[in-house]
């Protein structure tokens, strides 16, 4: 959470806005028991606009320094081995990703013009963390060869083993608030391909995220939303994407 407060003025302010959501934003005004004047409204808008261009010059900066970083950190990474604990566990192939000194995977983002944004972690429990700073959005991972159709989903797991079977160009969102704008490079770099978005299906998450986001993608861009479960689907093993679902029954063509 991030928060800012301006208390010099007149009249008490605040803006209230996510990390992990950029486009959130609350705005907080004290209650002075009448509307604001125009000098004060006009001081008002004046900070809002301060502090919004102060926090996009910060986010530019800190995005710039994780992408030198990444780019940096991950030359200097072996490639991972397929018997990494992670990939063993989800039955996947490594597919050219870098594992870290400390043992972990190493996913990195990459933007429509091939460079480095940032990198996701993995440990062996699964344990997916991002470079701090670095930026998300639009950035993706791509596998697997040009063919006859271009595909992404959300996550990492599900890349390799339902998509790949078929030789699929894959994208990897990472994130499916990333989904839509992932859409939007996949449209535009494969201007003529048939799009499916292999959308996890959090059936266990409160408005389930990952069907509702993939969906919203798909409509926007105009493609293909495909999810992978059902609801009364392997309850007891409390699925969520496509990987899960080959671990379960197997590779279903």
């Amino acid at each position: 959470m991030l928060v800012h407060l301006h208390t010099s003025g007149k009249i008490p302010v605040g803006i209230a806005g996510c990390w992990k959501e950029p486009t959130f934003e609350a705005k907080w005004v004290a209650d002075i028991g009448r509307s604001m004047s125009f000098t004060e409204r006009f001081e008002h808008d004046k900070w809002v606009n301060e502090i919004k261009a102060k926090k996009e010059a910060d986010r530019l900066v800190s995005q710039a320094v994780a992408a030198e970083k990444a780019e940096d950190e991950v030359g200097t990474y072996a490639d991972a081995s397929a018997d990494h604990p992670y990939l063993v566990r989800k039955h996947i192939e490594p597919h050219g990703i870098k594992i870290d000194r400390a043992g972990r995977l190493v996913v990195p983002v990459i933007d429509q013009h091939g460079e480095i944004l940032s990198y996701q972690t993995i440990d062996a429990e699964g344990n997916k963390r991002f470079l701090k700073g670095g930026k998300i959005e639009g950035g993706s991972m791509n596998c697997a060869v040009i063919a006859r159709s271009c595909s992404w989903v959300r996550g990492l797991p599900p890349v390799h083993q339902s998509m790949r079977q078929r030789a699929y160009t894959v994208m990897v969102a990472f994130d499916c608030g990333n989904l839509a704008k992932v859409a939007k490079s996949a449209k535009e770099m494969f201007p003529s391909a048939r799009i499916v978005i292999g959308a996890d299906n959090d059936q266990w998450t409160d408005g389930n995220p990952g069907v509702t986001k993939g969906r919203a993608a798909a409509g926007w861009c105009l493609v293909r939303s495909c999810t992978n479960f059902s609801e009364s689907d392997m309850t007891d093993n409390k699925p969520t994407d496509f990987n899960d679902l080959h671990c379960l029954q197997g590779w279903m063509p």
